[in-house]
């Protein structure tokens, strides 16, 4: 675990294991510990990178302000700091974007790509959503009511058992040490509104592109339209599952991810 310091930010990394570099992207509201249930999936054949995106996590920012560009470059003074020359990749949702804007203005550094719930550039009902639940985040409304407000629009119905289950898991989010604060939210939803589409043109590297058959941020119809374009993509779809597609079936996005970089090594 390391602080590396890059423009208007400190960010926390951290590097684990051996093997062929894989640098693991988050998503919005999310931090490294996102990767929990996928890392035993991928065995002992990778260097795991991960660090927390600005407005997140433990890294920390010196100003409001930031672009998808400059988590972009946080990817790659990742990289850098580690002495990484080219990387397998994997972003989930937000991490998503950054990684597809990775491959277009740093593609000597990225072998293949596995993309998780993400297209291009976030839909209007999302930004709206996090909108609203941005300003229900700000209130006085208990943090573990907010979060279960929020779960069952990330997981399938399915994958809680019972209401206990729900309230436990919204009150371990909310107890989290490092959960993001309102303030922090804020920020991320103000640059999730600021992206702009993505010319894919110039993209060659090979992506897996995965996503949930009952994900409502990134369905998967809209995901295969929106990178149709690519020419080296393949798309797969898991069933009865939704936008936390590495926390709903760790063991086969998990699997999917060993098969397609054994497939594509650096």
């Amino acid at each position: 675990m390391s602080i590396l310091s890059v423009p208007n930010a400190e960010l926390f990394t951290q590097s684990e294991g051996t093997g062929e570099p894989l640098l693991l992207i988050a998503g919005m509201a999310s931090d490294v510990a996102s990767w929990t249930p996928l890392k035993p999936c991928l065995g002992d054949a990778y260097q795991l990178i991960s660090f927390d995106n600005r407005g997140a996590g433990r890294t920390t920012l010196q100003r409001d302000d930031f672009s998808i560009d400059d988590m972009v470059e946080d990817a790659i003074a990742v990289l850098d700091h580690y002495k990484i020359e080219k990387t397998q990749l994997v972003g989930h949702s937000l991490g998503g974007l950054i990684g597809l804007r990775m491959l277009k203005t740093h593609p000597e550094r990225v072998g293949a790509f596995v993309t998780l719930a993400a297209a291009t550039v976030p839909s209007i009902q999302s930004i709206t959503y996090f909108e609203e639940m941005t300003q229900l985040y700000k209130s006085d409304m208990p943090r573990t009511d907010w979060f279960k407000l929020l779960l069952p629009t990330l997981f399938s119905p399915g994958f809680f058992a019972s209401e206990e289950a729900l309230n436990a898991t919204a009150a371990s989010a909310a107890a989290y040490t490092y959960c993001q604060s309102p303030e922090n939210l804020q920020r991320q939803v103000q640059m999730f509104k600021t992206i702009k589409p993505l010319n894919l043109d110039t993209i060659t590297t090979p992506i897996l592109s995965v996503t949930g058959e009952l994900d409502l941020a990134f369905p998967p119809d809209v995901v295969k339209s929106a990178l149709s374009n690519l020419p080296h993509a393949t798309f797969i779809t898991l069933d009865n599952i939704a936008h936390s597609i590495h926390w709903e079936n760790p063991q086969a996005v998990g699997q999917l991810i060993v098969d397609f970089f054994d497939s594509h090594p650096l």
